[in-house]
């Protein structure tokens, strides 16, 4: 069992509807061309922040002051954080 698999055993079953996955991840580049074309508006830009995970962070002292959620408590909520600046403000 992998820390970040929730430390639960026997691994939960659960069921996955089907979905589209593309054949090649979308690199920021095509997904900038897209927002730029569609006006998209992510879920953390909507609402301003972004879960990050703790080992992402550059600075120790982000973690001390951070919302983190007991059931997740390797990733933490950071102020800032979209996918132009995946670890927050001054990111890239």
């Amino acid at each position: 069992v992998h820390p970040l698999d929730g430390g639960v055993t026997p691994p939960k079953v659960v069921h996955v509807d089907s979905f589209f996955m593309d054949e090649a991840p979308v690199t920021n580049k095509e997904f900038g061309k897209f927002v730029r074309s569609t006006y998209y508006e992510t879920e953390a830009e909507h609402f301003g922040w972004s879960f990050v995970l703790s080992s992402f962070l550059p600075k120790a002292e982000i973690l001390e002051s951070a919302d983190v959620d007991p059931e997740a408590e390797d990733w933490v909520a950071v102020d800032g954080a979209y996918w132009r600046e995946p670890e927050g403000p001054g990111s890239s």
